[in-house]
């Protein structure tokens, strides 16, 4: 016992000397000096440190719930025509109709113009990747940030299309009581094809592909003894010499898929009227996570990382409900929405509601930035292109506004 006494009181002097500073019998006055320095030092660190955290965590919270109370427009365009459409493309803007397109930088300079003539043109976009067609037509144009890379025609006409990063373009064509997927590289010609049977597998109703252009999906709608359903295709384009493209099918009862978006790599989100399923996988994609929703979805909306939907609200205070979710399914947040919205985007984390005379900025956390009127004529529409940057299209002007 006195052998642990012992222990007990030296262990007690010690612990004495580093809250005190004091020093240690037949310690000279230096070592002394040099202990309180250091603990001073070291608690002097423990300080900063934390306060350095606290104020990050401070700072942090400001821009995540920071809102916009006024705005400037710092540059203006004057509308040459109302029937123009806009797209936000990697910090750039294309405009374009039926008689061409245009790609416009941040300070609405032209990059690049090119005309064209289509009856209904449809924009996809991957990256930096622009692809134009003519939907129900046949003619297909493929642009990057610095121009045209390449133009051709389809053999049939064009029911959906989209493009991938590098350029390749996957196109449903219409045979009338046959579909086939084709799919081209730039310059337009065909790397592979797939006859596709209505009455074997169903109407296309969506179409993805992947940003390398390797994978593909594609829903098809079937009636079976009267029942509505889904059967869910995963195409596989990495080896254009083979004839065997199908990957996977999954048949879903009594619901359909109207919307198909492929995130990273080979992660497909199904976004179907009852929920969502995420299947990832590339030899053999299967699902691996679903979230069903009991309400009706209004609305379905995406950028590169986050995908969101808008329900009916249960709240009789509110107009809508809605709610974030990760790429991979995992929810972010739940908010109200009192706009009576005619578009709807989301890009780089941020959510833009409009009609013709308000505009509502939301953030993926469900902060609302700004909710209002701008007094600048009838609104079409509201892009994204800095951190408090936003491209407004009016009946009379473009305008590059900057909102605080």
């Amino acid at each position: 016992m006195s052998v642990l006494a012992e222990k007990i009181k030296n262990w007690l002097g010690q612990l004495k000397m580093k809250i005190t500073g004091a020093g240690a019998p037949g310690e000279d006055e230096y070592d002394i000096r040099l202990r309180k320095h250091r603990r001073t030092m070291y608690i002097r660190t423990i300080l900063i440190c934390t306060a350095g955290i606290l104020l990050f965590f401070v700072i942090r919270y400001m821009v995540i719930h920071h809102s916009y109370s006024s705005y400037e427009v710092i540059e203006s365009e004057e509308q040459m025509d109302t029937i123009s459409t806009y797209s936000y493309v990697n910090g750039n803007v294309l405009r374009y109709s039926s008689d061409g397109a245009s790609l416009l930088k941040k300070d609405m300079q032209e990059i690049w113009s090119y005309a064209f003539n289509m009856t209904q043109p449809v924009v996809d976009v991957c990256g930096d990747t622009i692809l134009i067609y003519d939907k129900r037509g046949t003619l297909i144009h493929i642009c990057d940030s610095k121009g045209a890379i390449g133009s051709f025609n389809a053999n049939m006409p064009i029911l959906t299309a989209r493009v991938s990063k590098n350029g390749t373009v996957a196109a449903i064509l219409d045979m009338q009581d046959e579909s086939e997927i084709q799919y081209y590289n730039a310059q337009g010609q065909v790397i592979a094809a797939v006859n596709v049977s209505a009455r074997e597998t169903g109407s296309p109703a969506a179409l993805a592909i992947s940003e390398d252009g390797k994978y593909m999906a594609v829903s098809y709608v079937t009636v079976s003894g009267g029942a509505v359903g889904t059967k869910l295709v995963f195409y596989d384009f990495r080896d254009s010499t083979s004839d065997e493209h199908v990957l996977a099918t999954w048949e879903l009862a009594g619901t359909i898929v109207p919307v198909l978006r492929y995130f990273s790599g080979s992660s497909l989100m199904a976004v179907r009227d009852n929920g969502f399923t995420v299947y990832r996988g590339d030899q053999d994609p299967k699902p691996v996570k679903s979230v069903d929703f009991a309400d009706e979805i209004e609305s379905c909306f995406y950028d590169d990382k986050y995908i969101g939907f808008i329900f009916s609200s249960e709240d009789p205070e509110h107009r809508y409900r809605m709610e974030i979710y990760t790429s991979g399914g995992a929810f972010v947040s739940k908010s109200y929405v009192d706009i009576i919205y005619d578009r709807i985007h989301m890009y780089n984390n941020e959510i833009l509601l409009v009609n013709g005379s308000e505009v509502a900025v939301y953030t993926t956390r469900g902060v609302c930035r700004f909710a209002g009127s701008l007094d600048e004529g009838i609104i079409y529409d509201m892009l994204k292109l800095g951190r408090n940057k936003y491209f407004v299209i009016t009946d009379m002007n473009a305008l590059m506004m900057r909102f605080a």
